[in-house]
């Protein structure tokens, strides 16, 4: 059996005590993307940001998403959803 896979799952939160239109700014920023996109990405619903991520992967590109002020989830690829190894 392989190694578990992770992906990282958004649902357009953001941390306590931030600015939306700030952490708006810095996702734009960490995504290469604009405003327009961004907006999209918030819209509330779950949005897999990334997948099939080792446990440490997805783990460092959590910290990196949560410190533009935004909130997101690591959970476990669903084995249906894993890629053939």
């Amino acid at each position: 059996m392989g190694e578990a896979l992770y992906m990282l799952v958004f649902d357009g939160g953001i941390a306590k005590g931030q600015d939306e239109d700030d952490v708006k700014r810095k996702l734009a920023e960490l995504f290469n993307a604009d405003l327009e996109q961004i907006e999209h990405l918030m819209c509330g619903n779950k949005k897999i940001i990334k997948s099939n991520l080792d446990r440490d992967t997805a783990t460092k590109l959590k910290g990196a998403f949560e410190r533009t002020g935004a909130t997101c989830e690591v959970e476990a690829m669903p084995s249906a959803e894993r890629p053939p190894r």
